[in-house]
């Protein structure tokens, strides 16, 4: 292959690497840049469940979810303050407040 036409898709690559980037609903779902720990302790990519897609395509300021157990909410928003902070381009802090060391170790295998 010439060189000229390796350079020029790598540049339309990038560009279209740059296009997902700038979507947040793409980045949430598409499974290729965040990573977490399934149930069984293996690190998988994250590919949002129903309920996931549901609070990353209608989220607003005030959402609420009733006895949302095991459905993956906390690791959604977790993951959406998160992105916020590396992609937003504000200077945000987030945290997490748990129940106790319980909770802790449960939800991030911390003892």
């Amino acid at each position: 292959m010439p060189k000229d036409s390796i350079d020029a898709n790598m540049i339309e690559e990038a560009k279209e690497i740059f296009a997902n980037l700038k979507d947040k609903i793409r980045r949430m779902t598409s499974g290729n840049i965040y990573k977490v720990m399934d149930k069984s302790g293996n690190i998988v990519p994250f590919i949002p469940n129903l309920f996931q897609r549901f609070y990353f395509e209608t989220k607003h300021t005030r959402n609420l979810f009733l006895k949302g157990r095991q459905i993956g909410i906390s690791t959604a928003v977790q993951l959406d303050y998160f992105d916020d902070m590396l992609f937003s381009g504000k200077n945000l802090m987030c945290g997490v407040i748990t129940q106790g060391r319980e909770s802790d170790s449960y939800h991030y295998g911390i003892s």
